[in-house]
């Protein structure tokens, strides 16, 4: 992963009791405890978000170089790294109603639900992240059980003018690619916050064959920010 420094002339130091930063790019806070404060906190602020690109993790570092006399500086905790990313509409945790859809592994279309987040990667896109396996994946059920294809990595996208969603694999170095399921409305639905999807691959021209096709139904529903 990585991380780009937040150039200073982004943003500023919202004015707050007891910090003082001096100097340009990275510079020099000083922070002033009152007594009983065991600690406080440095809010910056963005005025034009449009700098940041979506795909990119921006980042700010801080380390501990002097202390009061009577203080102590860690030598195993005295440095942090603090992420700064840009947010689409879209990103956030979603319940993910879904039914997929193997040959083999799941001839039935079996259905389960699961949480997964939806990660900013471009001002109308996002690849799916599923918790439950620490991977960017999508759930399904494969022999019986939650599983997912390694090597996929979903990214959907949306239509900012239609709101019409297409699926793809954002895998870095990717074989296996999406076709958007024929006559299925795949959207996303402001109002309600939620997406509906319907794509798969080994369906030629978005139909469905049930000898070859892998393929996946979700209803994706927002319930809060990540």
């Amino acid at each position: 992963m990585y991380l780009y420094q937040l150039p200073a002339n982004w943003y500023t130091i919202v004015p707050a009791a007891g910090i003082v930063k001096t100097g340009g790019q990275g510079g020099n806070y000083t922070v002033t405890f009152a007594p009983g404060e065991f600690a406080k906190q440095i809010e910056i602020n963005i005025p034009d978000a449009t700098v940041l690109d979506p795909s990119n993790l921006y980042a700010l570092a801080f380390t501990i170089t002097t202390i009061d006399a009577t203080g102590k500086i860690s030598q195993v905790a005295n440095s942090v790294i603090l992420q700064i990313g840009a947010k689409n509409n879209y990103d956030g945790v979603y319940t993910d109603d879904f039914c997929n859809y193997h040959p083999s592994s799941n001839p039935g279309y079996t259905c389960a639900s699961t949480e997964v987040e939806l990660i900013t990667t471009g001002a109308n896109a996002c690849k799916i992240y599923w918790p439950l396996a620490g991977a960017f994946a999508q759930p399904s059920i494969l022999g019986g059980g939650f599983s997912y294809f390694g090597a996929q990595e979903p990214e959907y996208t949306v239509n900012p003018s239609t709101f019409a969603v297409t699926v793809q694999n954002a895998y870095v170095g990717a074989t296996t690619f999406y076709t958007m399921s024929a006559g299925y409305n795949s959207h996303y639905d402001p109002p309600s916050k939620t997406f509906y999807v319907k794509y798969g691959y080994n369906n030629p021209g978005g139909v469905f064959d049930p000898a070859a096709t892998r393929e996946w139904t979700q209803t994706l529903k927002y319930t809060g920010p990540r």
